[in-house]
């Protein structure tokens, strides 16, 4: 086993679906697989984990706005080859390899 630091260990517990999040950062939209959710009561408030590790990160703390999407279990090729590669480096979306579509994006 790998030694994992104490500040990431958090990511080995996964008690949600995994979410599916949208992000702009007013030049391009990009889209991370997550697997961290928490509904924070019912007034559609929500938590996610992620840190300035993530490159949707930026983006999420400047326009505070995002899309969840739960996917089907069908898609689970489309949620690991998302999940397995950042934007930082593919540009996500932009190169869209899964055939998403953006859907009125208001960005």
């Amino acid at each position: 086993m790998d030694p994992l630091p104490l500040s990431r260990a958090f990511t080995l517990i996964e008690p949600g679906p995994v979410v599916l999040v949208t992000t702009h950062d007013g030049t391009k939209p990009n889209i991370m697989t997550i697997t961290w959710t928490m509904a924070r009561g019912f007034d559609a408030e929500f938590a996610l984990t992620t840190g300035p590790w993530n490159h949707s990160w930026a983006a999420l703390c400047d326009r505070r706005d995002c899309v969840l999407a739960i996917p089907t279990a069908e898609m689970i090729d489309t949620v690991v080859g998302i999940g397995t590669c950042s934007g930082a480096d593919t540009g996500s979306v932009a190169q869209n390899p899964w055939g998403i579509h953006l859907v009125n994006p208001v960005w």
